[in-house]
């Protein structure tokens, strides 16, 4: 099952970098656009223009593949912005947490507690005032360095 979901995300993630190579029609130009080609069947040939979408086609002759392969890049690119802002940020405020310790640590630690204490919605995941990524990335920033902290270190 994971090695499964492992090779569809992968496909997915290369079919999407690929997406000006293999497209067969820029969906963005509006040069390229053919009104005579709007709703399209999949696979089956336009009555006007003899064109053939293996998706079909929408109200204004784009190709329907062609959109999709071509919004799967800016979906990944807002998703992996998102874990990498989350990331970012929990390093740094676990970091401030664990070095600075006392009132500045309870500080930051009682607001990640509030923040984990709100629920996410399921479509709106991926807010800044819910992002669990930077909850958990500080926990573990924060944990790591209190162990080192003490350490005298030779420099």
């Amino acid at each position: 099952m994971a090695i499964g979901s492992f090779v569809i995300a992968s496909s997915l993630i290369l079919f999407a970098i690929a997406a000006p190579f293999i497209s067969p029609y820029t969906p963005y130009d509006p040069a390229t656009l053919n009104l005579m080609n709007g709703f399209s069947a999949p696979l089956a040939p336009n009555a006007f223009t003899g064109d053939v979408f293996i998706f079909g086609s929408d109200d204004q002759g784009r190709d329907i593949l062609s959109t999709i392969l071509f919004g799967m890049r800016i979906s990944l690119f807002v998703g992996f912005s998102a874990v990498f802002l989350a990331m970012i940020l929990g390093v740094a405020l676990g970091l401030v947490a664990a070095m600075a310790g006392g009132v500045i640590d309870a500080i930051i630690m009682r607001v990640a507690d509030i923040q984990l204490s709100f629920p996410i919605h399921p479509y709106c995941n991926a807010n800044l005032w819910n992002c669990k990524g930077d909850y958990t990335t500080r926990n573990a920033e924060r944990s790591g360095n209190l162990g080192v902290n003490p350490v005298d270190w030779i420099i």
